[in-house]
């Protein structure tokens, strides 16, 4: 008799599990959450609005529930709702709206992040883009210069070639302008003793023809 008593138990333990639903406290306060249906029994505890619990049996204005961390008792069906409570809504709202703003704060600081990086971007580009069109521009002026720059570089050796010929022809001539410079000079003196020479003997030639 014992063993089918314990055995109705468990079976109306898994049905009572199996019905079971979750509710929340309705938006008021507190509500008590006692050992048995009525307020006679002994509060244990005081459940905030807000709180979910699991409904493991209800008989008349009294609903056994589960708490969270699991402990049981009783309270009064009034104070409780299928639906989510407005505080608790409120409350997620916030949570959620909390979310948003520092998600949103993220993201500004990301958007300013890669507006300045797009900035310095663009300086970038129109500086590649102006000393590109800088080569570009020394490019075709060597380019066009290339030609006139080979026929320079041409009369430049021709000309120097030409100026080293003359200047050895210089030194020639000097050379032979120092020889004949000497040879003048050797000549204008050889001249002016002979000269002398020539003279003296004349007059010593007059001197003596009275004599003969």
């Amino acid at each position: 008799m014992k063993r089918i008593g314990i055995a109705v138990t468990a079976v109306m333990l898994l049905a009572a599990m199996a019905h079971a639903e979750t509710k929340y406290v309705n938006d008021i306060m507190k509500i008590t959450f006692r050992t048995g249906p009525g307020i006679a029994h002994k509060v244990l505890d005081e459940v905030p609005s807000g709180e979910r619990v699991e409904v493991l049996r209800a008989e008349n204005t009294w609903s056994q529930v589960r708490l969270p961390d699991d402990r049981t008792g009783w309270v009064l069906n009034r104070f409780l709702t299928s639906d989510r409570p407005k505080t608790l809504q409120l409350n997620q709202a916030k949570e959620k709206a909390a979310e948003l703003t520092e998600e949103m704060t993220a993201l500004s600081s990301e958007n300013d992040r890669l507006k300045t990086e797009n900035q310095s971007l663009k300086e970038t580009v129109e500086k590649t883009r102006a000393d590109l069109a800088e080569v570009r521009r020394s490019y075709e002026n060597l380019k066009d210069n290339s030609g006139d720059y080979l026929q320079m570089k041409e009369a430049y050796e021709t000309t120097e070639k030409s100026l080293s010929e003359q200047r050895k022809r210089l030194d020639v001539v000097e050379k032979r302008l120092r020889e004949r410079n000497i040879y003048l000079f050797l000549s204008g003196a050889g001249v002016l003793v002979l000269g002398f020479l020539v003279g003296r003997g004349g007059r010593s030639s007059r001197r003596r023809s009275p004599y003969l």
